[in-house]
């Protein structure tokens, strides 16, 4: 067998996750509208046609309970919705992270700088979900696919949020990198540390 150029590559049982549900501690959702009502969701396989999503069984809840709450306020606040293909509309993608102890993070992706509503959408926010410790806006002006953009500006409360591997502390901010899976996470970094036999 070869793999990456090296023959008689010795290929070990995968590790597979405990727990294969409720494990993302992010989540990035297009908005749309459906019979003149707001929708925020996933693709379609192979389309840019939105399924409305309630309830995803791989998110967090924190992150359930945060695209629920953003659908509800961003219909009664009536903020315009992006549509990809005419280039019209405002609100293109939420993003959400669930950090340590639940903290929530939400981005609102914005094709402007301006949000209508936008004291009174964070305010609603807030009172319908406690655990919400920091509100972004990221504006992303591109006629593109990618979510976001390179500008985000903090609207409420802490720039970051934290986020814990093994015994180390992460902060995380809108735009870094941190891996989907936590508790998967720990699992892939211990088994590097004892193949390294350090």
């Amino acid at each position: 067998k070869v793999i990456g150029g090296l023959a008689n590559t010795a290929i070990l049982p995968v590790l597979g996750a405990e727990n294969p549900w409720n494990y993302r501690n992010k989540t990035q959702m297009p908005l749309g509208y459906e019979k003149g009502k707001v929708i925020l969701g996933c693709y379609a396989q192979g389309t840019h046609k939105i399924i409305d999503t309630v309830d995803c069984p791989i998110q967090q809840e924190g992150n359930n309970e945060l695209v629920n709450a953003c659908r509800e306020v961003i219909s009664r606040l009536n903020i315009p919705i992006y549509n990809e293909d005419k280039h019209i509309g405002i609100l293109r993608h939420i993003v959400g992270r669930v950090g340590r102890n639940g903290e929530l993070m939400l981005v609102l992706v914005t094709t402007d700088t301006e949000l209508r509503n936008e004291k009174q959408l964070v305010n609603l926010l807030r009172k319908r979900l406690p655990k919400l410790v920091s509100v972004h806006q990221n504006i992303q002006t591109y006629h593109n696919s990618v979510v976001m953009g390179r500008e985000t500006r903090l609207l409420w409360g802490k720039p970051v949020i934290m986020a814990r591997l093994g015994s180390f502390n992460f902060t995380v901010s809108p735009r870094s990198f941190f891996q989907i899976n936590t508790a998967q996470a720990e699992v892939l970094y211990k088994t590097a540390l004892d193949f390294a036999q350090l």
